[in-house]
């Protein structure tokens, strides 16, 4: 007499959902590694916040000040100084700074402007000329 399986060792009377057919491959073959991409990609650009306008535009069309030596504000022309670094636009940008304390709160510190330090002639690069005389 054949012998009977445990109850336990009994196929379950659920079955397992029926399988979804794969998705069959593309007709077309892929290109090489080498040659996914056709177009090159754009350099990483990075860009920086005016404090005055809140203008978004690249980093270096932008001056860098930073808090320096006793508190009082100084141009970052490199880039480079440690700390903190505000960025402005241009000469009336920076007087719209100065006038709403816009120094001192991204700095997050109390910082003085010294005098003459903004050239009111001319707007855009007379303030780099006159910052980094």
């Amino acid at each position: 007499m054949p012998r009977r399986a445990r109850p336990s060792a009994r196929r379950s009377a659920w079955s397992p959902r029926p399988r979804r057919p794969r998705p069959r491959a593309s007709r077309t073959p892929s290109p090489p590694r080498g040659a996914r991409r056709s177009a090159p990609i754009a350099a990483h650009v990075p860009h920086r916040r005016c404090v005055a306008c809140r203008r978004v535009a690249p980093k270096t069309a932008l001056y860098r000040l930073v808090a320096g030596e006793g508190r009082a504000l100084a141009v970052d022309p490199t880039g480079a100084a440690p700390g903190r670094g505000a960025y402005v636009c241009d000469a009336p940008c920076h007087a719209e700074a100065v006038r709403r304390g816009a120094y001192g709160r991204a700095l997050r510190r109390r910082v003085t402007v010294p005098d003459g330090l903004v050239a009111e002639e001319g707007r855009g690069r007379a303030l780099r000329e006159s910052l980094l005389n």
